[in-house]
């Protein structure tokens, strides 16, 4: 296959050719990617996917790997490493009771590639509990919104 376009619109210096998967997943377990290509915002993913689109490349986007396996094949096309970070606290709602800040709720944005435990310390580092439960587990925040319905199905 030829990639000579897609290399030109995600730039040659950023992508990767024949990089083993084995390095991008829990298991330790894979063949090479055609091309591998490192999205750390959300433009950058939207872009890296859009190029695969417009090219005909055929693609798969990856978050922390603890879900994936990949054959000793590897992949022919284009993995895409989420590697998106941002995590925002959006609003909250409460009040003040006795003299003390009473928060009822709060909203935390998060991309999603975003590891799972990283959102969690940030909820902690902010006072906010009820992620907690998740702590130690694997992944990426996309990968547990993915993943996680689906298994309960």
């Amino acid at each position: 296959m030829n990639y000579t376009f897609i290399t030109k619109s995600l730039g040659s210096d950023r992508l990767k050719l024949n990089e083993p998967l084995s390095k991008y997943t829990y298991f330790k377990l894979g063949g090479p990617a055609d091309l591998l290509y490192e999205a750390r915002s959300v433009d950058e993913l939207l872009s890296a996917v859009q190029s695969a689109l417009l090219y005909k490349v055929p693609y798969l986007v990856i978050g922390g790997g603890s879900n994936l396996i990949v054959t000793d094949k590897g992949f022919r096309g284009l993995v895409i490493k989420n590697k998106t970070g941002n995590i925002q606290l959006k609003g909250f709602a409460g009040g003040v009771e006795k003299g003390k800040l009473d928060l009822k709720e709060a909203i935390i944005q998060a991309d999603s590639g975003v590891p799972a435990n990283q959102l969690i310390r940030y909820s902690l580092d902010q006072g906010l509990s009820g992620l907690e439960q998740f702590l130690g587990l694997p992944g990426t925040v996309g990968g547990a919104v993915y993943n996680k319905p689906r298994k309960l199905c």
